[in-house]
């Protein structure tokens, strides 16, 4: 479930038109809620420095947690795009897909959560919505290929 969480709102900051996700001047802000319980986090993630691993030039994730989001610590997680509009992942020693923003209606797309297991989605529905910022943005409704009835949607390109 956090993966989700993290995944739609990380999917926010992609514009219609392609541009690149993994920049400096970029923050997300993540909201956790349990819908069994009455408890609630905040944290906040951005990208500051690079990392070379396997050859592969990555974005270093810095994540900050305190009440004001502003102790910013270096967690273990590194990030890439490539040209196909994939966002890659690498953690625990191993490279995951984070993201697939080339996807349409009917595909379907494996990613890896926090615990290092599958999970395949399957994008059900497309649309566009305009944000704050008066920008078209790329809608996809994605349910878990194991759960017909459940559904988030996330905002990509």
């Amino acid at each position: 479930m956090k993966t989700l969480l993290i995944s739609c709102c990380l999917l926010l900051m992609f514009h219609a038109e392609a541009q690149p996700f993994l920049s400096p001047d970029k923050e997300w802000r993540v909201l956790i809620q349990s819908p069994f319980s009455l408890d609630e986090r905040t944290y906040a993630l951005r990208i500051e420095g690079d990392s070379t691993i396997d050859n592969k030039l990555y974005q270093k994730v810095l994540l900050a947690s305190d009440t004001l989001l502003q102790d910013w610590q270096e967690v273990d997680i590194y990030l890439r795009e490539d040209d196909q509009q994939r966002v890659w992942k690498y953690q625990y020693f191993t490279e995951s897909l984070l993201y697939d923003f080339s996807l349409s209606i009917g595909d379907s797309v494996e990613i890896t959560d926090d615990l290092g297991l599958p999970c395949t989605l399957v994008v059900t529905q497309t649309d566009s919505l305009t944000l704050a910022d008066m920008q078209p943005y790329r809608r996809l409704k994605l349910r878990s290929a194991g759960d017909p009835d459940g559904s988030f949607f996330g905002f990509v390109e």
